[in-house]
């Protein structure tokens, strides 16, 4: 008989948990905004790149001559990184089995990494090299490596 009562109380949760939910649908449906109309949503960009929700006044705007608009670009900082000279280093450490190792700018005293492909031949710990220093991700990284006699 307690297993009867049971059934008959998850019965009337479920039953009122149905009504729960469609009682929360009819009033999602009754306040249903549409959202704003198609021209209350547009946007208007100005002469000079600023937003406005005001039509522009067309009589004041000239049209430009694509011989008259100058592209101009400035590099970024990492990419001024990338044409840097040429520079004079040491080899820290080098694992010819890996095929990698560190070079440590003279000028800056940082170490910067080394892989074999960037080498005219094998080299030697505390060998000096010219290099070009690059930077990626994950840290700079010698180029263009040359061998000094």
């Amino acid at each position: 008989m307690a297993d009867n009562q049971a059934k008959k109380e998850q019965k009337k949760k479920k039953a009122q948990l149905r009504e729960d939910k469609a009682e929360r649908a009819e009033m999602r449906r009754k306040n249903n905004d549409k959202g704003k109309p198609l021209e209350e949503m547009y946007m208007y960009v100005d002469e000079f790149g600023n937003l406005s929700p005001v039509p522009l006044n067309r009589s004041s705007i000239k049209p430009a001559h694509l011989d008259e608009i100058v592209f101009q670009t400035v590099p970024k900082a990492e990419q001024a990184a990338d044409m840097e000279s040429a520079r004079d280093g040491q080899i820290q450490y080098f694992d010819q089995v890996k095929g990698f190792g560190f070079i440590t700018d003279v000028q800056t005293g940082q170490r910067v990494f080394v892989h074999s492909s960037e080498l005219p031949r094998p080299v030697k710990e505390q060998e000096q090299v010219a290099f070009v220093r690059k930077q990626n991700e994950r840290g700079f990284f010698a180029t263009d490596v040359t061998i000094k006699a």
